[in-house]
């Protein structure tokens, strides 16, 4: 065996002495990253709890305090836009005060989307608006007799009517990491089975009705978490408190 020999002389006079030893510091803290690796292990293989909880989002209040949301929708017809399902014989008056199964089964779905672009968009959650809920008439008639009949348009609000107004969503926005969606529209006819498309402005505006951008089938809506409220702009950035739809119609 292979050792260090050392000769020490006593001497009267002060010395110092110097012992070599190998120092290796290569296991120091190996405790602690292989602690480290276990938690890390842990969390790959059972994931840690994520809060799924939703909260509620209301409508920014404008500056009067007003904190409604309306939506209307404008059916086409050979007189134009209007804002009535009695259009070109879609649906006529007795249908509508009499709430039958055509009208009772026909309603406005919502769809919140994280892009306009068709090939990438990813639908996140929907709202849905039936004609019962609306408060506001018109005058028609049908047979002869004169009905005051609702309109597709609603106005929502945290009193009256309520359905559809509140948007619920994760509570944690780092679920998502979204606070951007944009909006398109579909009504659904119980007299067809049919879903109609809406435009945010009408296709009439432009040189080919039937070739508008994507863009128009688009409201965006935000999220502000600080606040827990909700707003609406069109693409251009502008706030819009009232959202207007028109019904497209594609080439026959």
């Amino acid at each position: 065996m292979l050792v260090n020999k050392y000769k020490i002389l006593v001497s009267d006079t002060e010395k110092n002495l110097t012992i070599p030893f190998s120092m290796n510091l290569d296991l120091l803290g190996r405790g602690d990253t292989i602690d480290e690796y276990q938690e890390k292990v842990i969390d790959d293989v059972a994931a840690k709890p994520i809060d799924y909880e939703t909260t509620r989002f209301s409508c920014k209040p404008n500056p009067n305090g007003d904190t409604s949301m309306t939506y209307t929708f404008n059916f086409s017809g050979t007189n134009g836009y209007e804002n009535s399902y009695v259009v070109d014989g879609k649906f006529n008056a007795y249908q509508i005060f009499y709430n039958t199964a055509p009208i009772r089964k026909s309603f406005f779905k919502l769809d919140f989307y994280d892009s306009i672009d068709p090939t990438k968009q990813r639908i996140y959650f929907s709202l849905i608006l039936a004609p019962r809920q609306t408060v506001q008439t018109e005058n028609k008639t049908y047979n002869n007799i004169n009905y005051n009949i609702k309109i597709p348009k609603f106005i929502l609000d945290h009193v009256g009517e309520k359905e559809g107004y509140y948007i619920y969503f994760f509570e944690n926005v780092l679920v998502t990491e979204l606070t951007t969606f944009y909006m398109k529209v579909k009504f659904f006819s119980g007299l067809d089975g049919q879903y109609t498309v809406f435009s945010n402005s009408p296709q009439s505006y432009y040189a080919n009705p039937f070739n508008v951008p994507n863009n128009i089938f688009y409201y965006q809506l935000n999220l502000d978490y600080s606040n827990r409220i909700y707003y609406f702009n069109d693409l251009n950035g502008q706030v819009i408190r009232e959202l207007t739809w028109y019904e497209y119609k594609n080439k026959i």
